[in-house]
Formats: structure tokens, C-alpha cells, sequence
């Protein structure tokens, strides 16, 4: 064989490509049809055949029309779309940004994260607000009330038809109860595992003592002392498989009321700026005089005359209120 030569371009165009095209049965029999013209019987045969494809055509599609309009109606129209990783980031800190936005009592940073989320329509603020008010800090309380608002349906009855705003909502919503929702049905579709018994392994026996080579002198095998007990490993038993596949959907006022209770317990400020002054919860006027007279109590003693010894302590004698300041008495 000879050295390969790579072809030039135009010869690998000029090169037909080895592709069977497989054409239809209509068309070879329609070609035979014009071959055969003057053979009649052949060709109304021919033209039998033809008609009975055709019509069988029709009616494959037919059915497969019908078919797919029959699953549409069942399945309903598509609705999920896949979000980016900026897009659950943003989600991720959605809790904090209703919690700013509601203790300034604007809808800036909630419709900055919308607008990175692709929603495009535009929400009136008092809408915006009813939807952060009524969601207690929860993203996807949120958003079920936005989209509730906006198209005056819940996500869970189907629209006909979702443009890409209600497209997005509805994904959030997957979005944000993805992972504890996979977390329960691994829960629930756990099952119990047989684990096989383990065989203890026989002990080794002692041999039986030879008189031949004295009571002390015999092959003993101690066994191997030590202070350290062994940790079992405690596997915890999964739960058993009681029903069948169930996804986490609770009803919407189960979900308030158990944002609510983690509020209670997550408290972000250490302040209590809900309880009032002790002054002011004391209605009697001697317990506030009381309670004055121990604030001032509080305050140090100013020297107002020079002593003419330096370094000399003095012994408070007394304490008179003159003016409304305590004066101290020095012995």
C-alpha cells in the first residue's frame, strides 16, 4: 500500500454520503404507478394499496393527536422550569430580606430579589406587603400568597395555560420544600434491613494437662485482658414502611402556625423594647419615689470642699436628700 494523501476539501464534497434514505412506501408505489401505466390491473392494484396507506397515515396521526390532547388534558400544561444556582442563593436569603423589609416597612429588597428571580410583572406595593405581612417570614407562604393575589387561584388548582412569572413561582415553591421534602420520604420509604447474624467465632480451647511436664509447666492461652469496654454501634432502627409514598403537603394555616412558633423562638434582637421601665410599671407614687431614691443612691459621692489631710479615709455618717441630689455625711 501506498502513502496516504489526506483528499482535498472539494473531492470530500463531491463524495456522496453513504446514508441509506429509506423513502416511504407511497412514494416507491406512486413511482411504480407512473412506471406501470399501461399495465391497468397492476396498477389499480397498485392504486388499492396507495389509497389504504394514505388512509392508514391519516389515522395513525389521527389517533396520535388524539392521544396527545387526551395526556395534555390529564397531565395539564407545563409549569416547572429549572432555576440557576444565583436563583436558589437568592431564595436562600429571602427570609432575611422579608424580616428587613418588614421592620422598615419598604418593599425595596423584596423586589430586587424578585426581579433576580426573572419575575417580570409588576405588583403593586400594597400587595407586596399583604404577601410579606401574611407569610411570617417564609418564602414559600410568600409566594403562595403572591401568586393567590396576582391570579386569584391557589398554585394548586391548574391554570390552562402559565406564562413565565407564574412558571417561576411555582418552581420556588418546589425549591424551597426540596430538601425537607426528601428528607421525609427517605423517612418514610425507609425500610427495615435483615441483618444477617454474625457467627461468634469458637473460643480455643486449653489442652488437656500432660502429666509428663508438671501442674506448671502445661501450654496455657490467656486471654487478652484490657479496662476498655466495647461501644456497641447503636444503629437506629428505621421507621417501618406503614403507607404508601406521601409528599410533605400540610395545609397552609398548619404551616403559619408552625412559622410562628420558630419565631417565637428565634428571637433576632435582645432588646426588649416591648416591655416598659420598671418606673412605668410602677403606678404608686412611693414605689417610683422608692425606686428614684435607689437610682440616685447609684450615683458617687462628688467631693465639695478640699480635705486638708490627702490620703485620709472618712466614714459616711449619713444621707440627707436636699434638691433633689443625695448629700453625704462624713465623719
Amino acid at each position: 500500500m501506498g502513502k496516504f494523501v489526506m483528499p482535498t476539501f472539494d473531492n470530500i464534497i463531491k463524495q456522496e454520503p453513504n446514508v441509506e434514505t429509506s423513502e416511504p412506501v407511497w412514494v416507491y408505489l406512486e413511482r411504480e404507478m407512473l412506471k406501470n401505466s399501461a399495465n391497468k390491473p397492476y396498477n389499480e392494484k397498485v392504486g388499492q394499496w396507495l389509497r389504504f396507506l394514505k388512509d392508514m397515515k391519516a389515522y395513525f396521526r389521527s389517533e396520535g393527536i388524539r392521544k396527545e390532547r387526551r395526556l395534555q388534558n390529564e397531565v395539564g400544561p407545563r409549569w416547572y422550569v429549572e432555576l440557576s444556582s444565583p436563583q436558589r442563593q437568592v431564595l436562600a436569603e429571602m427570609k432575611n430580606l422579608i424580616h428587613q423589609d418588614l421592620l422598615e416597612d419598604v418593599t425595596r429588597r423584596m423586589r430586587k430579589a424578585l426581579s433576580d428571580l426573572g419575575i417580570t410583572c409588576k405588583i403593586p406595593k400594597n400587595t407586596l406587603m399583604r404577601a410579606m405581612e401574611e407569610s411570617v417570614e417564609d418564602p414559600g407562604v410568600f409566594f403562595w400568597s403572591l401568586y393567590q393575589d396576582i391570579y386569584k387561584k391557589p398554585p394548586s388548582d391548574l391554570l390552562p395555560k402559565y406564562d413565565m412569572n407564574a412558571k417561576i413561582m411555582v418552581s420556588c415553591l418546589v425549591f424551597i420544600d426540596m430538601e425537607e421534602c426528601v428528607e421525609t420520604l427517605d423517612k418514610i420509604t425507609q425500610q427495615k434491613k435483615t441483618v444477617p447474624k454474625e457467627r461468634k467465632k469458637p473460643k480455643k480451647k486449653t489442652p488437656k494437662p500432660d502429666g509428663r511436664y508438671g501442674e506448671y509447666l502445661q501450654k496455657f492461652e490467656a486471654p487478652f485482658y484490657t479496662t476498655l469496654k466495647k461501644k456497641k454501634d447503636e444503629k437506629k432502627l428505621p421507621t417501618p414502611l406503614t403507607y404508601k409514598f406521601k409528599l410533605r403537603s400540610p395545609e397552609l394555616e398548619k404551616r403559619k402556625e408552625r412559622n410562628r412558633k420558630e419565631k417565637e423562638v428565634d428571637r433576632p434582637c435582645n432588646y426588649k423594647f416591648w416591655e416598659p421601665p420598671s418606673t412605668l410599671r410602677n403606678t404608686d407614687p412611693k414605689m417610683a419615689a422608692y425606686v428614684l431614691k435607689l437610682r440616685m443612691l447609684k450615683l458617687r459621692p462628688k467631693q465639695k470642699f478640699k480635705t486638708p489631710y490627702s490620703n485620709v479615709q472618712y466614714l459616711v455618717g449619713g444621707v440627707t436628700f436636699t434638691g433633689g441630689k443625695p448629700h453625704y455625711l462624713l465623719c
